[in-house]
């Protein structure tokens, strides 16, 4: 970050160009993993409640807090 600070003014910089790529690459790491850990756990969910010929599955009420318990639990980390 100071490399970045240091060298605002300087856009021509080639340490303050490659600095700017990898915060640009962090910043994309930190928003796309999120979602990842999401989308499998929706397709978790889904393939827990839906079987093989998309009917949905009818599952008690125990069952249905259990999956949602693991769904939170995979999401918090």
């Amino acid at each position: 970050m100071e490399l970045v600070m240091k060298h605002k003014n300087d856009k021509d910089n080639k340490e303050y160009l490659g600095a700017m790529d990898i915060c640009k690459w962090i910043l994309k790491q930190r928003t796309i993993y999120p979602r990842k850990r999401i989308e499998y756990v929706i397709d978790y969910v889904k393939d827990k409640l839906i079987d093989q010929n998309g009917v949905i599955k009818i599952v008690d009420e125990k069952s249905y807090e259990t999956l949602l318990e693991e769904g939170a639990t995979f999401l918090l980390g």
